[in-house]
């Protein structure tokens, strides 16, 4: 699926990066079940604001675990990751599953 973007070139294909594949070719054209929610999980290799925004679009819920050094937007002020532990809250999230809703 991924290419680098010299060899996406020589073979005449469009370069994309890791996220952009992930969304258009695995996350986009998955069919959800009636009655059950779809939840993204990514580990901190993969986040992309704009997968994140990509994914929320389709109404579906994501789990996410960020690199220290990734800045948060807290209250209008940007905050880096390791720096928020003691001043943002965590947000629950529920997920329908077989007609079961579970939260975490």
């Amino acid at each position: 699926m991924y290419l680098k973007k010299e060899s996406a070139e020589a073979m005449g294909e469009e370069f994309r990066k890791k996220p952009k594949i992930a969304f258009e070719d695995v996350i986009e054209p998955l069919e959800v079940s009636k009655g059950s929610d779809l939840c993204t999980i990514f580990d901190s290799w993969w986040y992309s604001t704009e997968l994140v925004e990509s994914v929320k679009d389709l109404g579906h819920e994501g789990i996410r675990r960020l690199k220290s050094n990734k800045k948060l937007v807290i209250d209008g002020e940007k905050i880096k990751v390791r720096d928020s532990e003691e001043t943002s809250d965590y947000e629950e999230v529920s997920i329908t599953s077989g007609g079961m809703r579970k939260s975490i």
